[in-house]
This record gives C-alpha cells, structure tokens and sequence, in this order.
C-alpha cells in the first residue's frame, strides 16, 4: 500500500513538473504567432493560452511527457545522444501532436473563423518544430532543477548541475515569472486600436460633405 502511494505521487509529481515545463516556453511564442501573424484578438489567445494551460494540468501534460519519454526509448534516445538527434526528435514528436491539441484548444477558446483556427493549427505545427527542442529540453532542465532526476545531455551547465536544491527551485520558479512577464508584454504590444466616437464620424462627413 505505501510502494503504490510512493508511486502516485512521483508519477504526480512528473506530471505537474514536466506540465510546467512545457508551457514556459510554448505560451509565450504561441501567444505572439496567434495575436501578430494568425491576427487573433487578445482575448481569443488568452483564452486559448488558459485551456492550454488547464488541459496541460489536467492530464495532457502527463500524456505529452510519457508519449515523449515513451518515443525517445523507442528510437534509443538518452541523455547522452547527441544533442542534434534530440533536438529533430523533440521537433517532429511536438509538430505531430499539437495538430489535433491546436484545432480543439482554438475552437475550445472561441474561435469561429476557420480561416483563422486552420492558420493557428498550421502554425502550431511549425512552432513545434521550432519550439520542440525547447520544450524538450525545457523538461529535462525542470526535471532536475525540481529534483525528480539528474539531467544527463551534454549542454547543460556544468554549474546548473552543482548548484543546491533552493537555487534550482528558485530558477525554475524564475523562468515561469519570465514567460509570464514575456506573455503580458505580447498583449500590451498587440492593444486594440481605438474606435472613433460616433460624434467624431458625424463630424468628419459633415466636413467632408459638399456645400449647399
């Protein structure tokens, strides 16, 4: 009964770090491509950014991180592959799975504009390859910076490794408030313009009508 209990809450406690770790640096660069490029309003991507984060923590994250952890044992990636073999895997295995996540998590939020849903899907995917080899490595940093395991690849800093649990917990704890921070400057920049008074339309056809 307490090897089970043990059990439920490393798996738990994986969950929730390796959730973590893959929204901090997705929301940012999702939040810009889908207010700047794909031309969604601020709260259509908030709210997609909140779905993502609530079905992340209610299981997606968990799956992700199996599917990831089950895919790199699949084709015999460690920590001490190769950087590049890592970085192309995590690449096309987060490309492949953000097609359905995207589509479901941008009609979930609002969005009725297929047009719109079909460039942020697209969108989706080629920022899983680009922000792939981060979140990837995104996880294996929080894994160790939370104390879940040691992170084995090669580019990760020798002075990272030895600092003492507090500090790692407090760099994990700093990038979050860092992808937060990236995401409200995101919005800030992507303001509404503002609409012109109904007075101020009156006005301008009146001056620009011809005269009796």
């Amino acid at each position: 009964m307490m090897k089970a209990k043990k059990e439920v809450a490393k798996n738990l406690s994986y969950h929730f770090i390796d959730s973590t770790a893959m929204l901090v640096p997705s929301q940012p660069f999702f939040s810009a491509f889908e207010t700047i490029i794909a031309g969604m309003s601020n709260d259509v991507s908030l709210h997609s950014k909140i779905y993502a984060a609530a079905s992340t923590y209610a299981g997606l994250g968990w799956a992700v991180g199996k599917g990831r952890d089950f895919s790199r044992k699949l084709f015999g990636i460690t920590g001490e592959t190769k950087e590049y073999i890592q970085q192309i895997h995590d690449s096309a295995y987060i490309a492949a799975i953000n097609i359905p996540i995207a589509a479901g998590l941008y009609t979930a939020a609002g969005e009725t504009d297929v047009k719109k849903i079909a460039i942020g899907t697209a969108g989706a995917v080629l920022g899983g390859f680009i922000t792939g080899p981060a979140i990837g490595y995104s996880i294996d940093a929080f894994r160790d910076l939370t104390g879940l395991e040691p992170c084995e690849r090669k580019t990760y800093p020798l002075f990272v490794r030895k600092m003492n649990r507090r500090t790692k917990k407090a760099l994990a704890a700093a990038a979050c408030a860092l992808a937060v921070g990236a995401m409200a400057v995101v919005y800030s920049a992507n303001k509404p313009q503002p609409r012109q008074s109904e007075q101020h339309k009156i006005e301008i056809l009146h001056s620009t009508s011809l005269p009796d």
